[in-house]
Formats: structure tokens, sequence, C-alpha cells
């Protein structure tokens, strides 16, 4: 999440780059569109969760800005989930009746080359930090909703326990703060409490069956002497009371291997998801279409649904200045490589999370980075019309692939790691020799965007991808 998204015309980056350059110095980060390029549905998204994800939007209001398309995109999808805006002015002369309706309901800041810059920035930073932790919480809360959306609203990605209760007690005090909840926000959290009540359901569910197990488990040897007593003139009732007892016998194991996979999850969490999934078909098998309350065991159900909640992230790699874009594992697995809009490419030790190389070179951003076949190199893919093949250990650029006439999308190995394969929004993709850097073949002929390139798994052929 950031502070600040600066929506503006490009005509004014001067003043944008002071701007950003003061609300640095006062650690407020920012998200800001440096790049002048086509409006590509991946182009739009970024700025779409850019707008999400930050906490005040700042509309810099000139002639330029109040008629392009793509700036008044950016304020509708702002006003769409409720973001606070900040429109400040830095050129007039525009038409009043062109300006964005959403803008005229907020008081405006000048920022005009005639007005002091020192006097008039400290009234953005109290706009900015006015209602702070209540603007982070509605960001924080429309992140995870919009999350939980695009994941084709998996329960996992719910709000559970204090984090729902904050989330319901922010929306009952919502009406009398600003911004208020979008639509998203409390189905989101309406969502989350239905789950959350099931949830307790199933775990009263859990108890019930677990102390029912338990007074099976005492009465069983009783049942096995009154069905022997019987006799053959009983054979229906004992067939029906040995069914009844090896339900219970199956019930009390699978309540069993429900806990132990929750005990598991503690040390080994995947190990432990296997468990509790084998456990949970076992119990489905048994129980067919009866009622949970009448289920045998609960305690896998119980466990699949913790461990699917908690399971969500292992290690956080903390570091980068801007959107990571892509990031992949070493072949061994002990390292990751991540690339980012900050021009920077980092490698990180897959198990603590620590930044073991940072690979810097660049001027522009990181689309792609990923790993030689034997781990020992990296290569990335920039806006910079270039690729670039690195150390994985020491970070150290070891060859420059230039020659493309436009951004470079994606490059990759071949399985030897002799070759490299790179594509282009030059609509051509390119072969280049990974120690000298030199381009072996172009290949030409797709009329849009080459996407995506790699190499058959014998090397002999390469597949692209195009627009």
């Amino acid at each position: 999440m950031t502070d600040v998204f600066i929506s503006y015309s490009r005509r004014d980056k001067e003043f944008v780059v002071v701007l950003q350059d003061a609300l640095k110095a006062q650690n407020r980060e920012t998200w800001i569109d440096w790049k002048d390029i086509p409006l590509t549905a991946d182009w739009w998204a970024e700025i779409q969760a850019g707008i999400e994800a930050t906490n005040t939007f700042v509309f810099v209001i000139t002639p330029d800005s109040v008629v392009s398309k793509v700036c008044n995109q950016e304020i509708d999808h702002a006003v769409k989930h409720n973001k606070r805006l900040v429109p400040i002015v830095r050129r007039e002369d525009f038409d009043m009746k062109q300006v964005n309706p959403a803008l005229s309901k907020y008081n405006w800041l000048f920022f005009r080359e005639q007005d002091d810059f020192a006097v008039v920035f400290p009234q953005l930073i109290q706009a900015i930090d006015t209602d702070l932790e209540y603007v982070k919480a509605h960001t924080r809360l429309l992140v995870r909703a919009l999350e939980w959306e695009n994941k084709g609203r998996n329960d996992s990605f719910l709000l559970r326990g204090t984090d729902l209760a904050a989330a319901e007690q922010g929306l009952a005090a919502s009406t009398a703060q600003q911004p208020l909840p979008t639509e998203q926000q409390k189905n989101y959290i309406s969502k989350s409490r239905e789950a959350e009540d099931a949830y307790q359901r199933l775990v009263q569910a859990s108890n019930k069956a677990s102390y029912m197990v338990r007074i099976g488990s005492g009465i069983l040897g009783v049942t096995l002497v009154l069905a022997v007593i019987a006799g053959v003139w009983a054979n229906k009732t004992i067939r029906a009371a040995e069914e009844k007892i090896q339900e219970a016998q199956e019930g009390t194991r699978l309540e069993r291997e429900g806990v132990a996979a929750l005990q598991q999850f503690e040390t080994q969490s995947i190990e432990a998801l296997l468990s509790a999934m084998l456990a949970g078909q076992d119990l489905q098998a048994l129980v067919k279409d009866r009622p949970v309350e009448q289920y045998p065991a609960a305690s896998p159900i119980l466990a699949l649904q913790t461990i699917l909640n908690d399971i969500r992230e292992q290690t956080q790699l903390t570091g980068h200045q801007s959107t990571v874009n892509n990031a992949s594992f070493s072949p061994d697995g002990k390292q990751i490589v991540t690339a980012s809009f900050d021009n920077t490419a980092r490698v990180w030790d897959s198990t603590t999370g620590k930044q073991l190389a940072e690979l810097k070179g660049h001027q522009g951003w990181v689309r792609n980075a990923s790993f030689r076949p034997d781990g020992k190199q990296i290569v990335t893919a920039s806006d910079d019309k270039t690729a670039r093949v690195w150390d994985s250990t020491t970070g150290k650029q070891l060859a420059e692939l230039k020659g493309h006439q436009g951004l470079v999308i994606n490059a990759s190995f071949s399985p030897d790691g002799k070759q490299i394969v790179t594509a282009s929004d030059d609509n051509t993709a390119r072969v280049w020799d990974s120690t000298t850097g030199k381009q072996l073949a172009e290949l030409k002929g797709h009329q849009g965007w080459v996407r995506n390139a790699s190499f058959r798994p014998d090397g002999k052929q390469i597949v692209t991808a195009s627009d």
C-alpha cells in the first residue's frame, strides 16, 4: 500500500517530480506512472491496482489534465472505490465545465507558480494525514476485499477472528467518517461473518462428535457382548450393530487423524495439509449425504479449514521500492529472484527471506527475471529495451543483450543455459549467446507485441506468443 497516488498530465511532470521529492522527504510513499506507454490492458491494470492500494488520491489540476481521458478514468476509478480525493491546482485557464464533477465537492489547494510551495505544502500533508488511521484501515480492507474477489471468492481469503471484529467495528463507525465503505467492502465483511459463523458451528459439531466418540468407545465392549448374546436369530440386528461399531471405530480414527494434522501444522504445514485432505476424503466417503450434526468425526473438516486459512505465507520478501512484477525460484528451491518496477531485480534466501544480492543497472522497469537451469546465472528483461545476464551469487552484470527497439517483456534461458530468447513489443523475439550477449537470430513475422518466448525442452525449437 502507498500513502499517495498522484494523477497528472505529462506536461506537468517537472512539477510532479518536485512534489514527489517533497513527499518522500516527509516519509510519504507515492505511486506515480512515469511511463508514457500505450494504454494496454496490463498497463491499466497496474494503474487500477495502484489506486486501489493507496490511501489518498491527489489530482493535479491543469488545462491538460482536466481534458485527459486517462486522468478522468483514474478519477472515476478512485471515486468507484471511495478513495479520499485531494485536488491541487497547478495551472489555471481551464474551462470549469470540463473539470470532473467528482472534484467539485472538495477544497482545492493551489500550487501555482506564484504560490509559495513551502507555505502550501504543509496544508497538503495535513490533508493527507487527516483521519490517517481510518483511511489506512479503509485501504487495507479494500485491498483484501478485491483480493478475495480476484481469487474467485475463496473462503481462505475472508476475515476471521479479531480482523473481522475490527472490520465490523470500523463499518459501524464509518457513517461519520470519510471515505465511506464501498459495496465490495460491505459484501466482504458480510461474507466473512457468514463464514465465521459457519466455522463456529463446525467447531461446536466437532466438540459434540468428539464427545460422542468418547462415549462410543466406552460402550464398544458392551455392544459387542450384547451382539453375541443376541444369537443367530438376530443376524440382522447383529449386522446393524457391527456397522455401528465399525463406524464408531472409523470415526475415532478420523478424529485422531484430524487432531494430529492440526498438531503437525505447527512444524510441517504442507504435510499437515495433505494429511487433513486424506482424512477429509475418508470422512466424506463414510458420511455421504448426512448433515454435519450426524458426522462421527468433525476434526478433519476443522483441520482442513484451519490449515487453509493459516497457510497463506511462509516468508515475506521486503525491500523493493515499487511493484514486484515477477518472482521465481532457483532450480534447487533455495533462492528466489524478483523483478520490480523500481528498475532492479533482487535475489533472496527462500527460507529466511534475507536479501542476498541486488541486480542494479537497468534504466527502466524490470518485467521478468529467471534463473539459468544450473542456478548460477539470472537473466532479466526490462523496459529500457535490454535484457541482462547476472551472476546469481554476487549480483555482478555479466552481459547486456542490446538490439530490441521496444520494451523487452520476457527473457529465458535454453535448457543447456548457453542461449537466451527474448520477447519484445517491437514485434520480434531474438536469440542470444548467454555468455557474450551476441545476437544469434531474430524471429520476425508477428504483427503485434511478442509477450512470451521459450525453448522446447531439448532446446531445438522456440515457441512465441503474440498480440
